[in-house]
């Protein structure tokens, strides 16, 4: 199998909000028993099965040869011959299809069938296995992984396949001595087609399908979010990070989500009932959001954290201005023009930052440390929850600076970031001439006045927070994909340059 990702199983990508993995369970019918065969990054598959499906029957089968050069799927199946006693479905780990398994055969399941789709529905069919057809579309023949163009009517073998008669099956496989259970395959085996195959095996293909069914890629590098149908699961590559994610919930529960539990890089939590900040904010629902952080999060601390606050402020930043300067294609010590009347140079720009005012004398308190709209769940009962925390600040596990938290509330009110995830912004790039724009949130300018009624009345500091969001977009940018980083790096220098 290609390898996508090299932290985390292909498997287990999202694709329409959940893993291809999830997907494939999904449509095999309760009363039927899954087995599973592991070998590359075992370990992930049980932990998120064991997650997403608690109440399955579900056996994990171990291929340990599953690296060697004697590896292939036959190899791999014959792992499994002792568990199957008369028929089994197989299903490849890196394929999509909506219909549930009975629904698919589309009839009496007494024979063996093969599931093709058509050539057109990938970009290089010879990188697949091939079905010539005969008249009555029954296999004919097969090529495998080689040129076609000598068959008569070509399929492609999805790889999905109804297996009637396991004994006489696995004899098949193991006389043929093969490394690929296609070498078991018996001439006029009955082949049907199945519509709504996507294969997502391969960087090309499954860059292409996520592609078709999303706007725009926010995710973050290191990081995915699925969202299923009672629950939230979160994988990230840094185990330690999903270790420390368990902290700001048990520590105030009510705040946070439901159910939290971790299973080696993967956070569970139960789905918050009710609308993000986005889809309902007004400028009553942000007062009473702001009343509730302040009595339930904003909890304010005597504590020195002048460390933390210039290892997350400056050091942060500094790194990730070296990211940003290793993947977009601009010069730092030039002079970029930021839609048609703003003249910036971006070393010069960052040079004038001022750590100064935002390492010294923060305000050590709790906090959520993402705080936008995305992130804030309100109910029907006026009741807020919050989702998607940041597991610290500096070495700080539940502390932070509380000017932070108004920075990422103010950045989410003058950018929408939900909007930004449908694709509902532009950047055009000419030479050192760079136009964007993108939607602010609905009643950005009255939520923006009622944000800052509100702080000039808890007496904060107004310069603070207005560049503590400059230094926010400019964090941001290296970890999304282009056109947006590119967006929020202009945007941010744009806004440094006002301030």
């Amino acid at each position: 199998m290609q390898v996508i990702s090299s932290e985390i199983h292909k498997s287990l990508l999202p694709y329409k909000n959940a893993p291809i993995l999830h997907h494939l369970v999904s449509q095999v019918p309760e009363e039927l028993k899954i087995g599973i065969l592991l070998g590359y990054k075992a370990q992930q598959i049980k932990d998120f099965i064991e997650l997403a499906f608690p109440k399955r029957e579900v056996e994990f089968i171990s291929v340990h040869d599953y690296s060697s050069t004697a590896a292939g799927t036959a190899v791999s199946l014959l792992h499994a011959e002792g568990r199957i006693k008369n028929n089994f479905w197989y299903l490849p780990c890196d394929a999509f299809f909506d219909e549930k398994l009975p629904l698919i055969l589309k009839l009496n399941p007494t024979q063996t069938t093969l599931f093709v789709s058509e050539l057109n529905s990938v970009e290089d069919p010879k990188d697949y296995t091939i079905i010539d057809t005969d008249h009555d579309g029954a296999l004919d023949s097969l090529v495998f992984k080689s040129e076609y163009a000598n068959l008569k009517n070509p399929k492609i073998f999805t790889g999905l396949m109804f297996i009637y008669g396991a004994p006489l099956f696995f004899k098949e496989l193991r006389t043929s001595g093969q490394q690929e259970f296609v070498s078991a395959f018996q001439k006029n085996t009955a082949c049907l087609q199945v519509e709504s195959w996507r294969d997502m095996g391969t960087p090309i293909e499954y860059n292409k399908h996520v592609a078709s069914t999303a706007a725009y890629d926010f995710s973050k590098p290191h990081e995915k979010t699925y969202v299923l149908s009672n629950s939230i699961i979160k994988f990230i590559s840094d185990e330690d990070e999903i270790k420390r994610k368990l902290i700001k919930p048990k520590n105030n529960p009510t705040v946070y989500p439901d159910n939290v539990q971790t299973k080696g890089n993967f956070l569970s939590y139960s789905k918050v009932e009710g609308q993000t900040l986005y889809e309902c904010v007004n400028k009553d629902i942000l007062m009473n959001l702001l009343e509730w952080l302040s009595i339930k999060v904003w909890k304010i601390q005597e504590r020195d954290i002048t460390t933390d606050l210039r290892n997350f402020y400056m050091g942060k930043t500094l790194l990730r201005v070296k990211k940003i300067r290793e993947k977009l294609p601009y010069s730092f010590e030039s002079s970029h023009t930021i839609n048609e009347h703003m003249e910036v140079v971006p070393e010069n720009v960052i040079e004038s930052i001022n750590w100064n005012l935002l390492c010294t004398d923060g305000i050590v308190s709790e906090i959520h440390g993402d705080l936008q709209f995305d992130n804030i769940i309100y109910n029907r009962n006026g009741k807020f929850r919050l989702i998607d925390w940041r597991t610290s600040f500096g070495e700080q596990a539940r502390v932070g600076d509380l000017y932070y938290d108004l920075g990422k509330l103010l950045g989410g009110i003058r950018m929408d970031y939900s909007q930004i995830k449908k694709g509902n912004f532009t950047f055009y790039s000419s030479g050192n001439r760079h136009n964007y724009s993108f939607v602010s949130c609905t009643n950005a300018p009255t939520l923006e006045k009622k944000l800052s009624e509100f702080c000039i009345e808890h007496q904060y500091d107004l310069e603070r927070i207005r560049t503590l969001v400059a230094l926010i977009y400019l964090n941001m940018s290296p970890l999304h994909t282009r056109p947006f980083s590119d967006l929020l790096f202009f945007h941010s220098l744009a806004l440094m340059s006002e301030l």
